[in-house]
């Protein structure tokens, strides 16, 4: 085999090939990517979305993998095909982006460790220049399977390492420390870290002025899985829509339950997941209009494993003012003080390992699409309040000002993002559904 291939490559997008000159090893990521959307007209003005991957060599063991801006120049002269496909970007940014980049085959089955740390199939850099090294190579794994290999340089430190990885699965590594420092070796494995994120303890109160018999059945989308409920209940696998859960209470006027198929007497219904590596199988839907005036609706779309918790959306909060924040705005959203006190101290332990945090309220819109709730027969007054917060180290705190600046406000704004109307979600003499929950989003 030959280190010069064909003069001309093989673009390939969705179930079309054309066949383009070969960019020489000096064309750039964006010039390449100038080349396939001028090649395929459906990407023009998408370039900054084009992903391009091969799995033409060993390293690949088949698996189309991203090809990184650094390796382009090692991958153009010798393969064939360039596969091409693109990020899926949506409302909730940037994870999106890391799961999307789990290319084409998200599930491997796992493989041992290749026995020679450089790519066969084509001969090294040195047999093609007699003075450079062969190529560096890194694997990484994620729970067992292999997803993709890092072509880097050995001096590189582990920020830079981090940053492609991020585009597969998260971060491993310490920052500063260079590769040769971990003593890496090239054709070594790392392994990824487990990304999920646990969803904490939402309670779901059902107040009703007269003794009543309700259903209460509450879905999962595929990025999210329970990993814990009380009463204990069947859970049910829907493929592809998630998992499904159902209590069968009876009501008390004093806002006590009495779970039918256990038994157990309870004060709140309570489960817990974790976010799963599930990708959506279609992009979030666009934009709706209103019927009223025609105007777009900036409609936010959840996806467990993909939230989206910025500057532009959050508040940011010094821990040692976060009890009376909290407390102040829950108040405004209507939960009652046991509520409170249960939201405050369930999530206060998590939230003092952090001098810092940032947090949101979700829309509550939004979360009902992560987890939809069906209480038969149809109360009058659904409430549920989901909180997004992630710590903020003193070194980043220059990127929150907006979240800073926004603390100062009025707690009252946030009943006009999440859309509850306290009026009747503290009204006694109403049939009324109240869910508190959160999530500490982790950076990796």
């Amino acid at each position: 085999m030959s280190a010069q291939r064909d003069p001309v490559l093989i673009l390939e997008y969705e179930n079309e090939s054309i066949l383009v000159p070969r960019p020489d090893s000096t064309c750039s990521y964006d010039e390449l990517r100038e080349i396939v959307s001028s090649t395929f007209p459906t990407l023009e003005g998408r370039e900054a979305d084009i992903i391009i991957a091969t799995n033409e060599f060993d390293s690949c063991r088949g698996v189309w993998t991203k090809v990184s801006g650094p390796a382009l120049p090692i991958v153009l002269p010798l393969v064939t095909t360039l596969k091409i496909s693109l990020v899926n970007r949506n409302a909730q940014g940037g994870f999106a982006q890391k799961i999307a980049s789990i290319l084409f085959q998200p599930r491997l089955q796992p493989v041992d460790p290749p026995t020679s740390p450089v790519v066969s199939r084509f001969p090294s850099s040195s047999a093609q220049t007699g003075t450079q090294e062969a190529p560096f190579f890194v694997y990484v794994r994620n729970g067992g399977h292999w997803v993709t290999s890092i072509c880097i340089d050995s001096n590189a430190t582990v920020g830079k390492l981090k940053e492609q990885i991020q585009q597969v699965a998260g971060r491993v590594l310490d920052h500063g420390l260079t590769l040769d420092a971990y003593g890496i070796q090239s054709g070594q494995t790392i392994d990824m870290v487990d990304g999920s994120m646990k969803v904490g303890k939402p309670v779901i109160y059902l107040f009703s002025p007269v003794e009543r018999e309700a259903s209460v059945k509450l879905s999962l989308v595929p990025q999210w899985q329970i990993s814990v409920l009380y009463p204990v209940v069947p859970v049910k696998q829907k493929v592809p829509s998630g998992q499904e859960m159902e209590w069968a209470v009876r009501t008390s006027p004093d806002g006590t339950l009495h779970e039918l198929s256990t038994g157990l007497n309870v004060s709140y219904l309570f489960w817990e997941g974790e976010t799963t590596a599930e990708i959506p199988l279609s992009p979030p839907p666009s934009p709706i209009l209103s019927s009223e005036d025609g105007e777009t609706q900036n409609t936010e779309i959840f996806i467990p494993n993909q939230p989206h918790l910025g500057d532009h959306n959050s508040v940011l909060v010094a821990t040692n003012e976060v009890t009376p924040y909290l407390d102040a705005t829950l108040k405004a959203l209507g939960l009652h003080t046991e509520a409170r006190t249960s939201f405050i101290t369930y999530w206060l332990p998590s939230i003092l390992k952090h001098k810092h945090v940032a947090l949101r309220f979700l829309p509550q819109y939004a979360y009902e699409r992560a987890a939809p709730l069906c209480v038969t027969p149809a109360p009058d007054v659904v409430l549920r309040i989901f909180m997004l917060f992630r710590g903020v180290k003193e070194c980043d705190l220059g990127e929150w000002e907006n979240s800073r600046l926004r603390k100062e406000d009025n707690v009252e704004w946030w009943k006009e993002v999440v859309g509850s109307d306290i009026g009747r979600a503290v009204d006694s003499s109403l049939f009324r559904v109240i869910e508190w929950g959160g999530m500490e989003v982790k950076e990796y």
